[in-house]
């Protein structure tokens, strides 16, 4: 199904369906479909591109669309491909591994003329800066100029354990926040992209056990800026909020009520530790999950 938000270019909703890997573009006043895009119908375009190498090679998984704007025209930019919003033409594939981007999760950010993406560890460990194409070439075509690039993730890719990062890269005044699946929080100095600078790191305190056992984590929303704070949740229903800057000032700690999901019951015999003795549907985790 369809596990990215829809993004809108010269008058079109684009969506991209996971499941079989297809971008769509619907006119938003009528509801048409103007044009699409099928896997299969880039790999048979371009065997070199999308050849059968594993996850760096598709087009796009969970990354929503991001719209640029070239010599007056809008394009609609994936994680692994670009098209002209206006006919669907095809205008930009990564050239290989050491491209501006390789990656599959999290969504690109643009900032003054230049695009941030952040690798999810999965298909890249790294997070890398490039210039905004302002031209199409002569060949109708756009070049990324690569600015420069920093490893992001220690290990690979591995959601249990949280390395891995879901939310897309938050910048704020010359800083980029990311957060890992876990609630490791890492801030970076982009201000030279050529000399990308770590400033701190910061364990936000989400529970690492409850990640371990549910093999996935609980941070997939991205950081958002509110003010001069940001804000990190994640799906077991905590907010951390902290002041944006260079060093680490807890603003806020805010739980929900009942905030861990329902633990299903065979985890019960699985995790006694965790989650104790009581095997009724309605306990949560809550507090033993943090300790």
């Amino acid at each position: 199904g369809n596990c990215c938000t829809p993004g809108m270019a010269d008058g079109k909703v684009i969506i991209f369906d996971v499941k079989p890997s297809t971008t769509i573009a619907f006119d938003a006043k009528t509801g048409k479909e103007a044009w699409r895009h099928t896997f299969a119908e880039l790999l048979k375009q371009y065997p070199t591109v999308y050849d059968a190498q594993g996850l760096t090679r598709l087009v796009n998984v969970f990354s929503a669309p991001v719209t640029i704007k070239v010599q007056g025209q809008d394009v609609v930019l994936l994680l692994n491909a670009a098209f002209r919003a206006s006919d669907g033409k095809q205008v930009w594939w990564p050239k290989g591994l050491e491209d501006y981007n390789y990656n599959l999760v999290p969504s690109a950010v643009v900032y003054d003329g230049k695009i941030i993406n952040c690798g999810d560890s999965m298909a890249s460990p790294n997070m890398t800066i490039a210039q905004l194409p302002d031209k199409f070439g002569d060949d109708g075509m756009l070049q990324f100029k690569r600015l420069g690039s920093t490893k992001v993730i220690a290990k690979p890719g591995v959601q249990a354990t949280g390395y891995c990062i879901c939310g897309s890269p938050l910048y704020h005044e010359g800083l980029v926040y990311l957060v890992d699946m876990i609630g490791r929080l890492d801030v970076y100095d982009v201000s030279d992209p050529a000399n990308i600078k770590h400033v701190y790191n910061q364990n936000l305190g989400f529970p690492e056990n409850y990640a371990t056992i549910y093999q996935s984590g609980s941070c997939y929303a991205s950081p958002v800026l509110l003010g001069k704070n940001v804000c990190v949740t994640s799906h077991t229903g905590t907010f951390v909020v902290f002041k944006a800057g260079r060093k680490f000032e807890l603003v806020s700690i805010n739980r929900l009520e009942n905030e861990l999901p329902k633990v299903p019951p065979y985890l019960y015999s699985q995790h006694p530790e965790i989650f104790g003795a009581d095997r009724s549907e309605e306990r949560r985790v809550g507090k033993e999950s943090r300790s």
